[in-house]
C-alpha cells in the first residue's frame, strides 16, 4: 500500500504519472512529494511507487502576475 494524502491506496508498482492519469489529476496543476522529497514533473513517468511510500499531492494555484501600468 502507498499512503497518498493520508489514505492507503493500492498504487505500489505504478508510476506517479499512471496514478495521476487514472485519478484524473492534471499534471500541470499538481506538485508531488514522495517520502519528503519533491518529485520533478519530468520524472513522473519513471518514478515507480513502492509499498509504504508516503505521497502528498498538492494543487498548484497559478495566477496571472499583476503589475502597475504606471507609477505616478
Amino acid at each position: 500500500m502507498v499512503h497518498i494524502n493520508g489514505k492507503d491506496e493500492n498504487a505500489a508498482g505504478m508510476t506517479i504519472q499512471k496514478y495521476l492519469d487514472d485519478n484524473d489529476y492534471k499534471v500541470t496543476h499538481i506538485a508531488v512529494e514522495c517520502n519528503e522529497k519533491i518529485i520533478d514533473k519530468s520524472d513522473y513517468s519513471n518514478y515507480i511507487l513502492k509499498d509504504n511510500d508516503v505521497v502528498e499531492l498538492s494543487l498548484i494555484h497559478i495566477s496571472e502576475p499583476t503589475r502597475l501600468l504606471s507609477i505616478s
